[in-house]
Formats: C-alpha cells, sequence, structure tokens
C-alpha cells in the first residue's frame, strides 16, 4: 500500500532549516565584527543595511507572486509585501537616488507618509470586507506560522529596545542591525517556505 510522505511539522524547532539559516548568518556577522573588528558593517548606509534592503526588496516581489498564485488568501500576501515596502522606504533615503523628482517626492517626507497611509487603508478596508478575524487567527496561529511569527516580533522588540537606548553597550548599533535582519530574513524565509509547500502539494497530487 502507497503511503503519502508529509513535510516535517513545525516540531522540529530549533533545527529547522531557517532558524540554521539565521544562527549561521549571525555567526558570520559577529565574528567579522567582534573578532575581526570590520565596524563598517553595520555603519550607516553600509553593507549590513544593504543586505536588509535586498531582503526586503525580495520579500515585496515573492509576497506579490504568491498572492497571485492564490497561495494562502491574497490580502495576507499583500500586507506581507506592503510591510516589506513600508520597511524598505523606511530603510532606504530615496530622496539620495538618482531618480525622478516625483518618486523622491512618494518616498521621503509626507509624500511617503501619504503614500503608505493611503495603502495601508485601503488594504484594511479590504481585510474588513473579506476576512475575519477568526479565520485569519486559525491561518496564522498554527504550528509553523506561529513560531515564525514570535521570532519576528522578538527582533523588532530587540531591535527597539536598543534603538529607544535602554540597553547600553559597545556593540548596541550592531545587535539593534543584526536583529533587523535577522527579521527580514526570516520573513523571507516564510515566504519562500509557502512556495515549496505548494510544490509539494502538487507533486503529491500528480502522484495520487
Amino acid at each position: 500500500m502507497n503511503q503519502t510522505v508529509v513535510p516535517k511539522s513545525s516540531k522540529e524547532g530549533f533545527c529547522s532549516p531557517d532558524f540554521l539559516l539565521l544562527a549561521g548568518v549571525n555567526a558570520v556577522i559577529l565574528q567579522a565584527v567582534i573578532y575581526f573588528e570590520y565596524e563598517l558593517l553595520h555603519a550607516e548606509n553600509g553593507p549590513l543595511e544593504a543586505v536588509q534592503a535586498g531582503l526586503l526588496a525580495v520579500g515585496i516581489v515573492l509576497f506579490l507572486l504568491r498572492a497571485r498564485l492564490h497561495e494562502m488568501p491574497a490580502v495576507f500576501n499583500l500586507a506581507a509585501s506592503l510591510f516589506c515596502f513600508t520597511s524598505l522606504l523606511r530603510e532606504v533615503d530615496v530622496e539620495t537616488f538618482d531618480i525622478p523628482v516625483f518618486m523622491q517626492m512618494l518616498g521621503s517626507g509626507t509624500g511617503k507618509r501619504v503614500l503608505l497611509g493611503g495603502l495601508w487603508l485601503v488594504l484594511g478596508y479590504w481585510l474588513w470586507r473579506e476576512w475575519n478575524v477568526r479565520g485569519l487567527s486559525r491561518l496564522l496561529l498554527n504550528g509553523r506560522q506561529l513560531r515564525l511569527i514570535c521570532a519576528i516580533l522578538l527582533m523588532f522588540m530587540i531591535s527597539l529596545v536598543i534603538d529607544q537606548q535602554l540597553v547600553a553597550h559597545r556593540h548596541a548599533t550592531l545587535f539593534e542591525e543584526m536583529a533587523e535582519t535577522n527579521a527580514y530574513l526570516l520573513i523571507v524565509c516564510g515566504a519562500l517556505a509557502g512556495f515549496f509547500q505548494r510544490q509539494f502539494r502538487e507533486r503529491l497530487a500528480t502522484t495520487d
């Protein structure tokens, strides 16, 4: 009798690929800055911030693709994509880029606030009309999603605590940037996991 192979559940815990990847990235960054004193790595507009911007750009595209492929409710993927877009505009100084003036206006200052506020209002209205809190809770608060969301929130909390100067440490700026990088990396891992799960389901459907 044929047995259906199912993917491993979130019980993998800290041995799951996304957390192992996270541990590896952190180890490399700590080694570079603390032991080799490569302070430029986490400087303003430095390599670490460039990595963050790249991760956010990838997240925007991945979640838009997931919405197009009807992977989970479209409104959830669009919200995640908009969150990445909001974070990207916060991380980069659009006004310093060699782009048309109207794009600089939309990406900075009052223009940015109006643009993002409008997009979030439209998305919030859609969520209110098309979705319900109970269904959204069942979708997000199960297994892997819950663990991933908690880890992302923890990273942002660490970054916020350090940014508010509630913790004094020689490498405080490094730890703040690392926490943000970890959060963005986990977001991208979560988006990629959706594609792998979709491919697995399609493979199962063709073998039945």
